[in-house]
């Protein structure tokens, strides 16, 4: 009675703990900032005036959102 009492508990415990993980890294995932290449910003100067960074002849946006 005693062993199936603890196997059920630690059943649950491992189902809550990998629900809980799963949820934190699905969250995470889409709160994650990536640098992003912006292909439509060709030039430094159209992509530097729009406020992102040109470097190795692309332009990156650094804050682009991760769910566009």
């Amino acid at each position: 009675m005693q062993t199936s009492f603890l196997l059920i508990s630690l059943s649950a415990a491992t189902i809550l703990s990998w629900v809980i993980l799963q949820s934190w890294l699905a969250k995470a995932a889409y709160t994650t900032v990536h640098p992003t290449g912006i292909p439509w910003l060709e030039t430094q100067a159209d992509c530097e005036k729009s406020g992102r960074v040109w470097q190795e002849n692309n332009c990156w946006d650094s804050e682009h959102d991760p769910t566009f």
